[in-house]
């Protein structure tokens, strides 16, 4: 299949899922796979809500910035995230 591993990660309520702790979810999954050295991730994003994925996929974005412009390089994070709602 091509898979080195499968994390798993939920919420207890989706329905219950707001905006920021959503995001704060999203970074924290970015941090995950960044210390994994995880080049690409697949979130299938059922029982959330279009918004919760949304809130999700901006926390990873957030948590994936790098002010590195007079930083010599460094591995970083996964370079592709698909989300599959």
């Amino acid at each position: 299949s091509g898979y080195v591993r499968i994390v798993l990660a939920g919420v207890d309520k989706g329905g219950d899922l707001d905006p920021l702790s959503a995001e704060t979810a999203g970074g924290q999954l970015y941090a995950l796979l960044s210390s994994l050295g995880t080049a690409k991730a697949v979130f299938f994003t059922d029982g959330l809500t279009a918004d919760q994925a949304a809130s999700i996929a901006a926390g990873l974005s957030l948590r994936s910035y790098r002010f590195d412009k007079y930083k010599k390089p460094e591995s970083t994070g996964p370079e592709s995230v698909t989300m599959v709602t």
